[in-house]
């Protein structure tokens, strides 16, 4: 999450260009944010998160759905190298949804 500052610059085929900066805004990841991701036809939804609030985020936006995708879909959960522990991922309510962290180590907390 953050907001950060784009630049795009485009080519014609005179080979002139121009360029201009945009600022993005990029909200954390939400339960009605990540159910909106979910391809209804199954696939794949790829996440960053690569602080440990980020981390979270994405964990309690998992842990909240409770409408099952029709078909089975992957979050992908990328963590950029980082390891993160304390949460617990409960895909209880969703047996078409995976979570699968890569590039870094996930520490899940046990169930109470």
């Amino acid at each position: 999450p953050g907001t950060y500052a784009v630049t795009v610059t485009v080519a014609d085929k005179d080979g002139g260009t121009s360029s201009t900066t945009v600022g993005v805004s990029v909200a954390p990841v939400t339960t009605a944010g990540l159910q909106q991701a979910l391809p209804a036809g199954g696939g794949t939804v790829p996440i960053a998160a690569t602080t440990q609030a980020a981390v979270t985020d994405v964990v309690a936006a998992v842990n909240g759905l409770t409408a099952d995708p029709p078909a089975p879909v992957t979050v992908v959960v990328d963590l950029g190298g980082g390891s993160f522990t304390g949460q617990r991922v409960d895909t209880g309510d969703t047996p078409n949804l995976t979570v699968v962290f890569v590039n870094g180590t996930f520490y899940g907390a046990s169930p109470a």
